[in-house]
Order: structure tokens, then sequence, then C-alpha cells
């Protein structure tokens, strides 16, 4: 299930619906919903692939990967160190948004 959440998360971070997804990648919109409804076992590599690099992530990360918890602690890195990665993070959200 990690798959479908991963992608809802996506969509809902990027402000797009299904239908605007289907539009880019260039598949129908039922064809989406299925995946939701009859399983996304046959889903093909090819379209896996177009939405991970529409949403610039790896088909790891976009299969298996926990996109909701990104972890740093401060056993390793120093506390100047997670102030930056924050203020980065903040920037790439700020930017997504333009």
């Amino acid at each position: 299930m990690k798959f479908l959440n991963n992608l809802e998360k996506l969509l809902k971070e990027n402000n797009m619906k299904k239908s605007d997804l289907a539009r880019i990648i260039g598949i129908s919109q039922p064809t989406i919903n299925a995946w939701y409804t009859k399983g996304y076992e046959n889903v093909s590599l090819s379209t896996l692939m177009k939405i991970s690099k529409l949403f610039k992530i790896t088909l790891e990360e976009l299969l298996n990967g926990d996109l909701e918890n990104v972890s740093f602690s401060s056993d390793e890195y120093s506390h100047e160190e997670l102030k930056a990665i924050v203020d980065f993070s903040k920037f790439l959200k700020n930017v997504r948004k333009e």
C-alpha cells in the first residue's frame, strides 16, 4: 500500500488531482482509479518511471519509501547543521509553491 499512500501524498503536496496526473503522464484517469479499486500490481514500469520522474523521486521511494518521515539526529549532525537542514527544507517547500 505504500505506493498508493505515497502517490496520494505527492498529489496533495503538488496540488494535483488524479486527472492532472493522468494527463501529464499520458494515461487515462479510469486507469489510475482502477489502481485503487482493482489493485496496482500491473502498473507498467514505464508508468512508474514517469511518475517518479514527475515528482523527482526514485522508483524505490515511490514504491517502498516512507515519504512521511525523514529524521536527522543530533548524534549525526551539529545544531547548526540541523538548523540549515530545516531552513533548506522550508526553502524547497516555498519554491515548490511558486
